[in-house]
């Protein structure tokens, strides 16, 4: 390609050293999370005479989990798997019995209330909780029950009437499709997940992080240049919001499970902007109009594109690499 798109791997690399959460973000959301299940898990024991291995388990999942959490992320996603006698039963027979999901929400609030603040049942369905400062961080939980066959059904507190208050989810596989795929790519799911969500947080875009991610995936595992290095990735945007126009309406099969997640189509404008700004950043890249470049990348990701600060949780050779987009 001889000397054209001179900065672009640059930019790209400063670009995502600039969004993945540092290991310092990382190792707070792990223990703030790990604090939160053990609390809810040894008065679980306590209560019903049984040895903490035998009352459950819990797991990091969304961003924290699968490594594709951004910078600056606050929320910690938990899944607590409980031990099969508290699941939900409406026999009258049966003293202290959990009658319903909302019952069983409620009935983990009242014992994470004497740790932490402002636990309450978000309306998507989530239990959260604020972690006492100086951590800034909420944890938000799911209470859920181990399957058979693999994975877990979840609890939903506000299943709409005649639909089933649970929801099979199977973290496991949702993250070894994730893995497999940046095996296959060099990364790049990951990293085309990451830049999605700096565009989707720029723009407020609605769509969910996880539709986004299940979109992210899809398409790599099909991009014709997913072999390529870094110098591809402005094509990988431009290529990305083109198809994803394509894909407004559709149910995506969750990974390890039967359940959809919708796409729907409020985000349709957004993307179609995005791809016309990235088509122009790709054009303006390959004949290193770098001025021109930077303002289209700007309209997709911000105006911190391209200036990253040094962080102190970048190595020496990160910190070199950012210096020369400064």
């Amino acid at each position: 390609m001889g000397i054209e798109w001179r900065n672009l791997t640059a930019r790209i690399q400063a670009l995502l050293w600039g969004i993945r959460a540092t290991p310092t973000e990382r190792q707070r959301a792990t223990t703030a999370a790990t604090q939160v299940a053990g609390r809810l898990l040894h008065h679980l024991s306590d209560n019903y005479a049984l040895p903490v291995s035998n009352v459950g388990n819990a797991h990091v999942i969304g961003g924290f989990g699968k490594g594709t959490a951004r910078r600056g992320d606050s929320v910690v996603d938990l899944l607590v798997a409980l031990p099969d006698h508290l699941r939900p039963c409406s026999d009258p027979e049966l003293a202290n019995a959990v009658t319903s999901t909302r019952d069983l929400f409620e009935t983990i609030a009242c014992v994470l209330a004497h740790h932490y603040q402002g636990v309450h049942i978000t309306r998507d369905g989530w239990l959260g909780l604020a972690m006492p400062t100086p951590q800034t961080l909420s944890v938000r939980l799911r209470p859920s029950f181990a399957c058979q066959s693999g994975g877990y059904l979840v609890a939903q507190p506000f299943a709409r009437s005649g639909a089933s208050p649970w929801r099979h989810s199977h973290p496991e596989a949702e993250r070894r499709l994730l893995d497999d795929t940046d095996v296959n790519s060099g990364g790049k799911a990951t990293d085309l997940i990451l830049m999605l969500k700096l565009w989707r947080h720029h723009h407020d875009v609605p769509i969910s992080s996880f539709a986004i991610e299940c979109l992210a995936v899809e398409f790599v595992q099909s991009w014709i240049y997913r072999g390529q290095s870094a110098l591809f990735y402005d094509w990988m945007m431009r290529d990305f919001f083109f198809w994803m126009v394509a894909q407004a309406g559709r149910h995506l099969t969750i990974p390890g499970s039967h359940e959809l997640v919708s796409l729907g189509d409020d985000w349709v404008e957004h993307a179609e902007r995005a791809y016309f700004s990235a088509a122009q950043g790709s054009d303006f890249e390959r004949d290193n109009r770098d001025d021109r470049a930077l303002t289209c990348w700007r309209q997709v990701f911000g105006p911190s594109y391209g200036v990253t600060p040094f962080l102190a949780d970048n190595t020496l050779e990160q910190n070199r690499v950012l210096a020369t987009v400064q």
